[in-house]
């Protein structure tokens, strides 16, 4: 049995940025007294740029410890937090949000001081 969602491309679709601004208000309702910045980063925050229809989102914090109390308000609104993930990229916190096996939202938790931010 397969449980990883198949890889599919779309053409740029002009709603991406509506779904992020949409999406990053519930985040910001849920933990915005942790957030010093959110921004839509990735494929589908390129115009005209082929993507998988996943809005990544950017937070910026400012220490990795504010994560810790976004983990559980977060999953209030369907977010999955990727502990292990910190094992690849420990300057990073990992949460998703997805339909099934379709991942739809990603959320990168970072310092906005850290390299990380400004790469």
């Amino acid at each position: 049995m397969n449980n990883i969602a198949p890889v599919i491309l779309k053409t740029y679709d002009p709603h991406w940025p509506v779904i992020f601004n949409e999406e990053a208000e519930k985040i910001k309702m849920t933990i915005g007294r942790h957030i010093l910045s959110i921004d839509h980063i990735g494929s589908t925050s390129i115009p005209g740029s082929l993507a998988k229809p996943e809005i990544d989102i950017l937070i910026g914090v400012e220490s990795l410890d504010e994560a810790e109390f976004c983990i559980e308000p977060l999953k209030n609104i369907g977010y999955i937090y990727f502990k292990k993930f910190e094992e690849i990229i420990p300057e990073r916190r990992y949460f998703r949000k997805s339909d099934g096996l379709t991942p739809l939202y990603h959320i990168h938790m970072v310092e906005k001081s850290s390299n990380f931010w400004h790469e």
